[in-house]
């Protein structure tokens, strides 16, 4: 058998570098800043400062190669790499040894015992890499190759490997012969999961488990699912059985649901369900989100028909809206009708909104609303209609999480011209939250010409050093300048340290200079502390 026959797909490569790529840049730093220490202390050494680029543009190109499957081309490049002595001691030398033992399994025929002998060595000379456990299952991989090809020194390998005292390294084993479609491994690691102590463990076969196309397997992951095993593996096991097509699956998802079991498994499993759109397993969804005493049940149930489309699907939350028997759980229906965006699911909101009988409920509808596109419309005239202040002002933070340029005029009208000053400072912490704010807060401090306002304004500024100090210097009005300063103890900006102790010092309103003080005090950092002390000291 050659090697040929097993093949990485380029997405599964691609994985394997990014993961790599995204570890080596702290690994990187970790072991350049010790060099230019010693760089610093040694004035006389004279550091190489090409050398750190030269053999990452050296990896690239490995590594390039092996993405176009080029693998004497590939080799070639290893074989350079490895004997350059500028690279001995570079971050990538274990990625390098890595694909050259890959390259090597990929080519093939009398490649295929370096492989093997590449893989088995690595873990000694690389212990810390990323690329440990690949290099065990890559181990088994040629190893099974090799013993199908008639030698058998390598199937006494596999075995030893599959019955190891070394759980890891079983597990290894039994994941690559699994991968390659070895029957006896499911057996094996049957047996490993019975005799394993181990919860991380026990919890990685499951998952293993999940990809034998076997009766048996559903079997025993309904065993688990059901057992007393620790929560984790149980929901492990649930997964398993939600990403299996077999209705037997299903069934058992179901009697997990009803049993008397754990609430965190429970939900798992309706999940679970909720991958399937199939008629009978919406319909028991509904059930358990219409009838479970189990408030967290009946959400968990709500949240999994939501990953339905169609009618069936709105007709069900809007069931469970009507007759849910938590608040919460209705409230679920709500959010999920709002992740429908359909024309159907808005106008089901749209009544609950406007209907004074259940303020929650009404409130979770506007921002159920707001999760829809092109909703102003709807979120405005709630506004503009609603008798509840506690919706209107539900609606004005729901437009401010909106990306239509028709919110921006609308929130300011409202600061600028409401009579209620309450909802008046809620537009302007709506507005607070579209983009380039600053602008219309700013504006605000010029234009409104109420007290209140401008210190809403304000509190949103605190990292716009030069508006609030604009306000400190140019303002009469006294709670404007105290707003000013506390809004500057809410900065991190160097800068506000010494500029708060002037104004503690040296301000010519008492209110203000306290208010100095105090945020300082709130800043509470080294160069704060001795401020204040300054002031004591001073007087």
């Amino acid at each position: 058998m050659n090697a040929s026959l097993y093949t990485y797909s380029k997405p599964t490569v691609l994985y394997n570098l990014n993961k790599i790529m995204q570890n080596k840049r702290s690994m990187v730093t970790r072991q350049i800043f010790p060099a230019v220490l010693v760089v610093l202390c040694m004035t006389a050494m004279v550091f190489p400062a090409y050398a750190q680029e030269t053999d990452k543009d050296a990896y690239s190109e490995i590594y390039e190669l092996i993405l176009d499957e080029q693998w004497a081309e590939a080799s070639e490049a290893i074989e350079d790499f490895i004997e350059t002595e500028e690279f001995r001691r570079s971050p990538w030398s274990d990625d390098v040894r890595y694909w050259q033992c890959f390259a090597n399994e990929k080519r093939g025929g009398d490649y295929l015992e370096e492989a093997y002998a590449c893989y088995s060595s690595f873990p000694k000379m690389f212990s810390r890499s990323a690329w440990v456990d690949d290099t065990k299952s890559g181990m088994i991989r040629v190893a099974q190759i090799l013993a199908k090809d008639g030698n058998p020194e390598y199937a006494i390998a596999v075995e030893s490997m599959q019955k190891s005292d070394d759980e890891e390294v079983a597990l290894s084993a039994l994941y690559a012969l699994q991968n390659i479609g070895d029957e006896k491994a499911l057996r094996t690691i049957m047996g490993l999961y019975e005799r394993s102590e181990s919860e991380r463990l026990r919890g990685k076969i499951v998952y293993i488990l999940g990809n034998f196309d076997s009766p048996e397997v559903v079997t025993m992951l309904a065993d688990i699912a059901t057992s007393d095993a620790p929560t984790r593996i149980r929901k492990n096991a649930v997964n398993a059985l939600g990403n299996r097509d077999e209705q037997e699956a299903r069934d058992i998802l179901k009697k997990v649901v009803t049993g008397n079991g754990d609430v965190e498994v429970q939900k798992a499993a309706l999940y679970s369900l909720g991958n399937s759109e199939t008629a009978d397993i919406l319909a028991f969804l509904r059930e358990v989100a219409l009838t479970s005493d189990e408030k967290e049940l009946g959400k968990a149930a709500t949240y999994a028909i939501s990953n339905s489309d169609g009618r069936s699907a709105i007709e069900a939350l809007q069931a469970i809206l009507q007759s849910g028997a938590h608040t919460d759980v209705r409230k679920a229906a709500l959010h999920s009708l709002g992740n429908m965006d359909d024309s159907a699911s808005l106008s089901i909101l749209l009544e609950v909104a406007m209907d004074n009988s259940n303020r929650e409920l009404q409130k979770a509808a506007v921002y159920a609303i707001s999760n829809q596109d092109d909703s102003f419309d709807e979120l405005s005239a709630i506004f503009k209609s609603a008798s509840s202040e506690e919706v209107r002002r539900a609606a004005l933070y729901a437009l401010g999480n909106l990306d239509d340029p028709k919110v921006n005029a609308f929130l300011l009208d409202v600061v600028l011209n409401h009579e209620d000053i309450g909802l008046a400072k809620n537009a302007v912490y709506a507005l607070s939250n579209l983009d380039d704010s600053e602008e219309y807060l700013i504006m605000l401090l010029k234009e409104s010409n109420r007290v209140e306002v401008k210190k809403a304004a304000l509190y949103q500024l605190s990292d716009n050093l030069a508006a609030l100090v604009s306000v400190l210097e140019n303002e009469t009005s006294t709670e404007l300048r105290k707003t000013a300063v506390y809004a500057m103890g809410n900065s991190d900006e160097d800068e506000i340290v010494p500029l708060l102790l002037d104004v503690a010092k040296n301000d010519s309103d008492v209110n203000v200079r306290k208010a100095a003080i105090s945020a300082l005090g709130n800043i509470g950092s080294d160069e704060a502390q001795a401020a204040l002390i300054q002031i004591l000291e001073q007087n």
